[in-house]
């Protein structure tokens, strides 16, 4: 992961460079790619997805969501990280090993990632028509 801060400013395009080297400059916000080239710094572009301004921190990790999860009486809620590809049944695992949960409590957390971040959430397209696994017709014919 890029630290936009740790990144030089524009003034850093006021100095030289060996022709091919390039540099990642942070210009207000936006990180911009720049090659040294025939005696000064040409822009090649806008370096995309460069920081993640969407993502939630959680015990030092980035994940795409991070909700609270109620799981133990008498205690306030846990946080609980997950991403978008991440499944989330494992997660629901991993959260109930890390804080010592009982493993009744497997379905009922998966079922509240899935509900309440999207996560592992397929739409399958419905069919009204039989297809045959085998031949992809209607109907079975032997």
């Amino acid at each position: 992961d890029l630290e936009l801060e740790k990144l030089p400013g524009v003034e850093a395009l006021q100095r030289g460079g060996r022709e091919g080297q390039t540099l990642m400059i942070n210009n207000s916000g936006t990180v911009e790619l720049y090659k040294f080239s025939g005696g000064s710094w040409q822009k090649i572009g806008v370096v995309q997805d460069a920081y993640d301004k969407d993502k939630h921190e959680l015990d030092g990790q980035k994940y795409d969501h991070v909700i609270d999860v109620d799981a133990a009486e008498g205690q306030g809620p846990l946080k609980l990280g997950c991403n978008k590809d991440d499944d989330p049944w494992v997660v629901a695992q991993e959260f109930i090993n890390k804080h010592m949960l009982p493993q009744a409590y497997l379905t009922e957390i998966s079922e509240y990632i899935m509900k309440n971040t999207g996560i592992g959430v397929k739409e399958v397209p419905l069919n009204s028509e039989f297809c045959d696994p085998y031949t992809g017709a209607g109907r079975y014919v032997p």
